[in-house]
């Protein structure tokens, strides 16, 4: 039996390309790094905008004028947005081995296990890239103290040498992933609460 046309095949798409994307999305929604499975995309998108809304709830519930009222439907609000993100990690795990399973190596017998999936790396990024907009954002108010703008650069710096360190682990892994010399196992929900 002959196979039908070959196709490139990518099986994760380039952290440093999600990396620039997800950033870009902190503000405005951007062209996201495309992949041979939409779902994979969508996944990462859908992941993004539950740590996006997090952000703000989170920013919200530390505000000193809200009533106690106020504070527990915000809280309530973080719980609820907090299971959708899990679910997103869930989905974005099964699309990562959606793509995999497509077109990647499978895993050798003796490939060790990593202790984080392909989702919980870009949730990671996810979250670094909002860090990153915030501090700018901060960064470019007016009035800053020069000490608050020291402070905030030092933080800036710190987290774009864990976005680099982070980037250059996550090729390395992803790599490793569709070689087979690797292999993750799918986040699954631990949370007790809500569902």
């Amino acid at each position: 039996m002959t196979k039908g046309p070959t196709r490139p095949c990518a099986p994760l798409p380039d952290p440093r390309e999600l990396w620039v994307g997800l950033l870009s999305m902190a503000a405005d929604p951007p062209p996201m790094p495309e992949t041979n499975d939409p779902g994979f995309l969508a996944a990462v998108v859908r992941l993004h905008g539950c740590n996006l809304n997090l952000w703000e709830l989170e920013d919200r519930v530390r505000r000193s004028e809200l009533t106690d009222a106020e504070i527990v439907s915000v809280k309530r609000g973080i719980d609820r947005e907090n299971l959708r993100r899990h679910d997103a990690i869930e989905a974005l795990d099964r699309a990562a081995l959606d793509l995999l399973d497509s077109c990647a190596t499978p895993p050798q017998p003796d490939a060790p296990l990593h202790t984080e999936s392909p989702a919980m790396v870009i949730d990671r990024l996810s979250v670094l890239a909002l860090r990153i907009h915030h501090l700018r954002r901060a960064l470019d108010g007016e009035g800053l103290q020069d000490a608050k703008r020291m402070r905030l650069s030092e933080k800036q710096s710190a987290t774009e040498l864990q976005v680099q360190a982070l980037i250059e682990a996550a090729l390395l892994y992803f790599d490793e992933l569709s070689r087979g010399a690797r292999c993750f196992s799918a986040v699954t929900q631990v949370k007790w609460y809500g569902s």
